[in-house]
């Protein structure tokens, strides 16, 4: 098990936001043999949870509350920066010329 600290990077209409949550990485096999006290932990200390297979990262366990304020972040800057684009003449197209390859 090792522990660090990791970043969320979520586009911004100015520049990026980071969420920074500690993070701990651990094996698949440790994961799967001891899953409920490493949902514990995640929700008690809100750290986040990398788990990898072969030393490779593959999947993360964090904070829900983290996760949702990161995404409401995100949407948000998304809308602001798509209200500060100007629409662009697309023209008429047909369905086949949508999809052809």
């Amino acid at each position: 098990m090792r522990l660090g600290v990791a970043r969320f990077a979520v586009a911004g209409g100015s520049g990026q936001h980071h969420l920074r949550l500690l993070s701990r990485t651990v094996s698949a096999a440790e994961a799967n043999r001891s899953f409920s006290r490493l949902l514990r932990e995640v929700r008690e200390t809100g750290a986040k949870a990398v788990i990898t297979a072969h030393g490779r990262p593959v999947a993360m366990l964090v904070p829900a509350k983290a996760y949702a304020a990161a995404r409401t972040q995100a949407r948000a800057a998304l809308r602001q920066r798509l209200a500060a684009q100007p629409a662009t003449e697309a023209g008429r197209w047909s369905r086949d010329e949508l999809y052809a390859r």
